[in-house]
């Protein structure tokens, strides 16, 4: 069904052999530029091999989901139905390690005295701070300034947890308005700076090293229509423009599949054009890594 002479699907024998659905989601799926053999692959790893540590996380995830016909107690915060605090601790403008921070506060992972009670030890507690984070977010909701409002809170919730290690584990106290001026300058720094999802601060393009070629490529995918295409631009270390390419619309499955055609076909271009040192800069940072 692959008609590999125009490196694609053979389109009128896969809606011939299929219907409409199961056509939709063959054509979906990117063919090999090299030509390469067929092979079976766990789609969980980056390696394409299976491993216990996936298979087990994707079982947990099935039964989380009712597959395997279970009852939980939990569940995974990036399931819950109607539950929009997750996306809102990941969409904050901080550091990743803040963001992570926050979220094992809300999952209740952290080692406080709430989580010792629930292992029957006789110790007192506060209250919840998943419940008091969703009181927060309620009492800020449709302000103007909701986003500087939670970067104060977070920074300094993330501040004091430091302070409270160091007391702990080092025996270092440090003195309360130090450690308010220390929030209080990143809170700054970060404003001025801007703060990126990965949790670096925002640039524009950066050049590459010397003789060295920068691509930047970039895929995009339409979720109603199924369809994708993908660009990219090479400039030389003094940032002049060498070549650019766009790729016609086509099937995919995902946008993450549109953005990793996009770098495997800058590369095979680089290949036969003889470009031997390119740095490769796109969204997809799983692939770039």
């Amino acid at each position: 069904m692959g008609d590999f002479d125009l490196g694609g699907w053979n389109m009128e024998m896969v809606h011939e052999l299929f219907d409409e659905e199961e056509s939709k989601l063959i054509l979906g799926i990117p063919l090999s530029l090299m030509g390469c053999k067929d092979r079976i692959i766990w789609h969980h790893t980056k390696h394409g091999g299976y491993t216990v540590r996936t298979g087990h996380k994707v079982a947990m995830e099935l039964q989380v989901n009712g597959e395997f016909k279970r009852t939980v107690t939990g569940m995974a915060s990036g399931k819950a139905e109607g539950d929009r605090m997750w996306k809102g601790i990941w969409g904050l403008h901080v550091l990743k390690k803040i963001k992570f921070f926050m979220w094992r506060c809300c999952n209740g992972s952290l080692v406080v005295r709430r989580n010792l009670l629930r292992r029957c030890m006789n110790v007192d507690v506060g209250q919840d701070f998943r419940g008091c984070w969703e009181a927060l977010l309620s009492c800020i909701k449709g302000m103007a300034m909701q986003e500087e409002i939670l970067q104060d809170v977070v920074f300094g919730l993330w501040r004091i947890w430091k302070c409270k290690n160091d007391v702990v584990f080092q025996e270092k106290a440090e003195n309360p308005m130090e450690a308010i001026e220390v929030v209080r300058d990143s809170l700054v720094k970060s404003k001025k700076t801007g703060t990126r999802e990965d949790g670096g601060a925002t640039e524009g393009w950066r050049k590459p090293k010397f003789r060295t070629l920068k691509v930047n490529c970039d895929g995009s995918w339409n979720s109603k229509t199924g369809l994708g295409s993908y660009g990219w631009v090479i400039r030389d270390f003094v940032g002049y423009l060498r070549r650019a390419r766009r790729a016609r619309k086509r099937p995919f499955n995902s946008a993450i599949l549109a953005e990793a055609e996009s770098i495997l076909a800058t590369l095979v271009f680089c290949k036969n054009e003889g470009f031997m040192k390119v740095e490769i800069e796109s969204n997809a940072r799983c692939y770039c890594e």
